[in-house]
């Protein structure tokens, strides 16, 4: 069975989301998606405010659409992004890109290393990380604009993960 999922959305959990939870399904059901895989920033997250968030994507969820909810960590510079999904108790803001990876993993989430070209991230990309991901945004709707990133098509072939297409959404125009 084929689902349309939609990857790296933010919502008005988001310091810079403006759309809510319930708002963004039923817009995404109307665009014909199944899948919804939601990324708050982590600025200004605990781990109380991530349960909260989890328990209103399971709100916004219907047989129509699955909230699937994520954070997008930035490392201490803001240059390294990634997306985590899974029950990953919050590992805090600003963290170290390797350490954020051992805990995804220890926490059997799954990371996604976001926007290789913003910041010009890929460049600081480490090898060891390969083991942690699952996959790099080969496109992102907003940093990359109509066509997938130039960057991140070599290092999705130098370390064999999964190329990933996220919307980077925070507003109607990155629809």
């Amino acid at each position: 069975m084929r689902a349309a999922a939609a990857c790296h959305i933010h919502s008005n959990w988001s310091y810079d989301g403006i759309w809510s939870l319930a708002d963004l399904a039923a817009e995404f059901i109307r665009r014909g998606y199944r899948i919804m895989m939601v990324t708050e920033h982590d600025r200004g997250f605990t781990e109380s405010h991530r349960l909260r968030h989890r328990e209103e994507c399971a709100r916004a969820s219907s047989a129509q659409i699955l909230v699937l909810p994520g954070i997008e960590y930035s490392d201490a510079s803001n240059t390294v992004h990634v997306l985590v999904w899974g029950d990953v108790p919050f590992i805090g803001e600003a963290q170290p890109t390797t350490r954020l990876l051992q805990a995804v993993r220890a926490a059997k989430g799954v990371a996604v290393l976001a926007h290789p070209t913003r910041r010009k991230a890929w460049q600081a990309f480490d090898p060891a990380w390969t083991e942690d991901l699952v996959g790099i945004e080969t496109w992102n709707r907003k940093t990359d604009g109509w066509s997938p990133s130039r960057t991140a098509i070599p290092l999705l072939k130098r370390t064999g993960l999964q190329p990933f297409a996220g919307l980077d959404f925070h507003d109607r125009e990155h629809f």
